[in-house]
């Protein structure tokens, strides 16, 4: 039996660690003491309607990996395998530093399902600039209504979020230029390599680093060509992704008025969330453990009474990140626990499909 890695074991420390600490604050903190009534006075209606928005969210994020797939591969991929696929690609992201984790896994899972590497590879970066441009979107449309309000009262959130917002920038602006001018992208990081391998010797395997980079270059120039060629239909998955991060941001207002509030607006707190989430997305550490937690309770702490802030943060975390991890493990066990009775006694169709990916064929694309 395999050991398991060190950074494996390392996520999940720091995922127990952030819940100690969290039980910590609340038993030192008056108000937690007033926990049980609070909860017994939240109107569950609203509740069960902010359960919803992460169900929708989880559907429709299969959805977008399902539509994707239909106009990238000749293999038709059921929304129910799209789903499971979405499902494992979003417990890895919550396991990983800045959501690293998750397309991996994603293309791996894809190929059991025959669609080749190469093709599972543009699927999930089509799908990560879908995202990308979701979040740019609604950052920009939250800044042109609160950029004022927003610097003034939260000035370290906005600094963080407009980080995040550059970082998705450069994204987008990294695949249209490999699209121009991807053998200058390529002569460009082996520059940045030799330096950093002979100059400041960070980099100990410089030939390594080169491949790896030429890599995700072509990895990322290959999926902009898609994208040119299905135009209409990368449109679509754009609006899918719109529309996924909707009932993620839309959460948030269902949880504040399960607390028997109507002050604030459903836009007003939609845009408060939608930068929070762009301060928050690129965070190393694990599901952005700590900061989700810290810029959560420093933005909406306002919105709510000082006995309920706590309260209202908990509730949206468990709802964001600590039932992906309880969904999630359970799909992949019954997921793995599946493909080794399927494959006991043959030849594990993981090894099939990855042979034929490396036969040096291009991913085929439906016309």
């Amino acid at each position: 039996m395999r050991k398991p890695k060190k950074s494996t074991i390392f996520r999940f420390v720091y995922i127990a660690a952030t819940i100690i600490v969290l039980l910590i604050i609340a038993m030192t903190n008056e108000d937690f003491r007033d926990l049980p009534e609070v909860i017994a006075g939240l109107n569950y209606l609203w509740l069960l309607g902010g359960a919803g928005c992460i169900v929708i969210y989880w559907l429709t994020d299969g959805w977008l990996l399902g539509d994707i797939t239909s106009y990238m591969s000749e293999k038709k991929l059921p929304f129910k395998k799209s789903l499971k696929i979405g499902m494992i690609g979003l417990y890895y992201c919550a396991l990983t530093p800045s959501a690293t984790g998750g397309q991996p896994v994603q293309v791996m899972h894809m190929s059991r399902e025959k669609i080749p590497v190469g093709t599972g590879t543009c699927i999930v970066l089509i799908k990560f600039i879908a995202y990308a441009l979701t979040t740019i979107t609604y950052y920009l449309i939250a800044l042109a209504f609160l950029n004022g309000f927003y610097m003034e009262h939260y000035p370290a959130m906005y600094w963080l979020s407009l980080a995040g917002f550059l970082i998705m920038c450069g994204m987008i602006f990294l695949v249209i230029f490999t699209i121009v001018k991807k053998d200058g992208m390529i002569n460009f990081g082996k520059k940045i390599i030799g330096l950093f391998s002979t100059k400041i010797k960070v980099i100990k395997d410089p030939d390594e680093a080169i491949e790896n980079f030429t890599k995700v270059i072509e990895d990322y120039a290959q999926a902009g060509r898609y994208i040119i060629k299905h135009k209409r239909r990368a449109l679509g998955s754009y609006g899918i992704s719109m529309l996924n991060f909707f009932f993620y941001f839309a959460l948030t207002y269902f949880i504040y008025k399960s607390f028997n509030m109507d002050e604030e607006t459903f836009p007003m707190i939609m845009m408060l969330q939608s930068l929070l989430y762009s301060a928050i997305n690129y965070f190393p550490t694990p599901g952005g453990a700590g900061m989700s937690e810290s810029g959560f309770y420093v933005i909406f702490s306002a919105f709510f009474p000082s006995n309920l802030a706590f309260a209202a943060m908990l509730i949206w975390r468990v709802f964001t990140y600590y039932l992906i991890l309880v969904v999630g493990t359970l799909i992949v066990i019954f997921d793995e626990a599946f493909n080794i009775k399927r494959s006991s006694g043959q030849i594990p169709i993981e090894t099939l499909t990855e042979t034929e990916s490396n036969s040096g064929q291009p991913p085929k694309t439906k016309e």
